[in-house]
């Protein structure tokens, strides 16, 4: 393949347009109302991205001195420095940060930054247990995983197709296309694969690689001399990804059909060349230019700085901090710029330099895996709460006040069925056919430690299904997003339900727990169904109220090193007044479907005779904002064990 133009010259522009993409980012992660759609700076990135490396492939092709190893040496001393040096500071600073099980998810994103796979560890970890997404700190290399996956195949495919003759324009569209149709179908099968996949976002740096070509192929030009329409594009390209950082929010089906926004635009505006007044006096400005050279470290020590210090509140940081935390990213990104990259990516000695950093990467991979494996090392961390004893503090920094049990139980599949609908089931003496069932969402899964822990049921076969919130809907708008009722409708799960009672004539009592949160006559009418429906069976129901919620992470009412303010853990019992007028309605439903039903109020575990608090013998009741811990499912047995002594005797009676 020959080429009627010499190399690729350098455009000021595209580092204004990288400038651009940096900055939508930025201010969303920060100020997120300010730039709602601020994330398709990702996408902007990625078109350049595969514009710039397709631009520097086929031309080194077309001049007949295209070298892979010469290629992923430049792509190494390219993202390597920064990226090792940022690793390598979480890292040090989550040392005295972090507590064990927060030190342990940094050490496995580390290890998947390293390994350039974070875009594939993510969509792994996500899920309706996973930890809030902005308190990840490597959350962000998920973007630099899908480039350096575009960068594993993009030279090879082109070399392939250079070497066979193969028409490269018609390959590029064909993948192209391919990749946008996938898009678009795992946008409703797979929202998390479409977004975290590269074959779904591959799409989006191939529009880069066929401007690359057509660039080359034209003389670098699209529209020669003619003046207005190459303003006219440049234009509307800048007005397409402003209309994209204005109409899309974290609500928008994303990428999807969204996503051709921010790419045609970026697209656009490369395609108008530097010769577009755009592209000439507002992207190649000086300014824009400076915070190009640096988007790629500003990129990288933003969202660490952001996550580590809504990790050190343990909760909202406000904003006055974060925007001088934005002024020390830039600032950092600078000093990487002129102390790391430039010396590494321009000096002599390249070939130690390119070794030294592959040793590098090995010892921080190394180091992440290591991490993991010690359980984020819990001897390391510290809590400074003065009434948390040397026994507590051992169970809170190695997390054990989590839901250990969670991910233990979710691989005891006693049926096929649940492993294909991907329920929460869990299993005690599986052997045996079940006596006790807890159904209802995973504010009935979290009860099943307390059970599995309790003398009185050790010998008992307890079965817990958790996924819907019981009398949910279909149609219900609770079933939409990361909860297992956003793929299974709840229907399908009640008739397994009934199927399995009806089954196993050994199930005498059905524990229901977790309601929705709105309160309305279609869902009352589903309470009510669903408890009718349940009556049909020879079972007696027992339900479990609703439990107070914090509404806040368990861990702001515990100082660490670097948080000395600890939050409020009490609460007062009218907070729990209120919970009980909330659930009558469907406490008067339940007993009108079935009089014999009997109700168990779990929030006698948060309070004594003057106060309530979220904190008991210095744990937390909760793991969560809202879900009971391990620790409180245990203590919670106590009162559940009095009342049923009291109430419903049979149930604790051998079997």
């Amino acid at each position: 393949m020959s080429l009627p133009i010499t190399a690729h010259h350098y455009r000021k522009d595209i580092d204004g347009l990288r400038a651009i993409a940096v900055l939508l980012v930025v201010i969303f992660h920060a100020f997120p109302k300010s730039m709602p759609g601020g994330f398709i700076g990702v996408d902007i990135f990625f078109v350049i991205s595969g514009y710039l490396i397709s631009t520097i492939i086929l031309t080194n092709l077309g001049l007949g001195n295209f070298s892979f190893r010469r290629f992923y040496i430049r792509r190494i001393k390219r993202i390597l420095p920064a990226l090792l040096t940022v690793l390598s500071t979480c890292l040090i600073f989550g040392w005295f940060a972090l507590l064990s099980d927060e030190y342990q998810s940094l050490g496995k994103h580390t290890v998947a930054g390293a390994l350039f796979i974070s875009n594939i560890v993510l969509w792994s970890e996500s899920g309706y247990f996973d930890t809030l997404a902005e308190l990840k700190p490597l959350l962000h290399l998920w973007s630099l995983g899908i480039e350096e996956q575009f960068y594993l195949f993009s030279p090879l495919i082109l070399w392939l197709a250079s070497k066979f003759k193969v028409n490269l324009p018609i390959a590029i569209i064909a993948l192209a296309l391919f990749s946008f149709a996938l898009n678009l179908y795992e946008l409703n099968a797979d929202p998390v694969a479409d977004f975290y996949s590269p074959l779904t976002r591959f799409w989006e740096l191939l529009v880069g690689a066929m401007l690359a070509w057509y660039t080359l192929y034209n003389k670098g030009d699209f529209f020669k001399n003619k003046v207005l329409p190459r303003q006219c594009i440049s234009i509307f390209g800048l007005l397409l990804i402003a209309l994209g950082s204005k109409f899309i929010d974290k609500h928008s089906h994303f990428p999807g059909w969204w996503a051709l926004l921010p790419v045609l635009g970026t697209a656009c505006l490369i395609g108008a060349s530097e010769k577009a007044w755009i592209n000439r006096y507002l992207l190649s400005n000086r300014v824009m230019v400076w915070i190009g050279l640096i988007s790629f470290p500003l990129y990288l020590w933003h969202w660490p700085i952001l996550a580590f210090a809504k990790l050190i509140e343990a909760g909202e940081v406000r904003s006055h901090v974060r925007f001088w935390l934005m002024v020390l990213a830039i600032a950092l990104s600078w000093l990487t710029y002129i102390l790391v990259e430039k010396p590494i990516r321009f000096g002599g000695h390249s070939t130690k330099k390119v070794y030294a950093l592959i040793a590098w990467l090995a010892f921080l991979g190394l180091l992440g895996t290591h991490i993991v494996m010690s359980k984020g090392y819990p001897y390391r961390a510290q809590l400074n709460h003065i009434t948390v004893t040397e026994a507590v503090r051992d169970q809170l920094v190695g997390a054990e006040w989590k839901y250990k049990q969670n991910q233990n139980c979710l691989n005891q599949h006693p049926f096929l069925e649940a492993k294909e609908y991907g329920w929460w089931f869990c299993i005690q003496n599986k052997e045996n056919p079940p006596s006790i069932i807890i159904l209802g969402s995973s504010f009935a899964n979290h009860l099943y430690p307390g059970f599995i822990n309790n003398a009185n049921f050790r010998q008992k076969s307890i079965l817990s299904i958790g996924s819907c919130a019981v009398g949910l809907a279909d149609d219900d708008p609770d079933t939409v997003g990361k909860h297992p009722c956003a793929y299974k409708r709840p229907s399908i799960e009640r008739a397994f339900i009934y199927q399995l009672i009806a089954q196993h004539q050994s199930i005498q009592f059905v524990i229901l727990s977790g309601f929705a949160d709105q309160i309305n006559p279609p869902y009352l009418e589903g309470v009510r169904n669903e408890v009718l429906a349940l009556k049909a069976y020879p079972v007696q129901l027992i339900v479990f109220t609703p439990h107070i919620q914090p509404n806040f992470d368990p861990k702001q009412c515990y100082s660490t090193p670097f948080r000395k303010q600890v939050k409020d853990c009490s609460f007062s019992h009218e907070k729990l007044e209120e919970l009980q007028r909330q659930f009558e309605p469907i406490k008067n439903v339940i007993l009108s479907a079935d009089p014999s039903a009997l109700f168990f109020d779990p929030n006698a575990m948060y309070c004594n005779d003057t106060t309530c608090s979220y904190i008991t013998n210095g744990l937390p009741l909760n793991r969560d904002q809202g879900h009971i811990s391990e620790y409180g499912s245990i203590e919670l047995q106590k009162y559940f064990t009095l009342w049923a002594a009291k109430n419903v005797p049979a149930l604790l009676k051998a079997e």
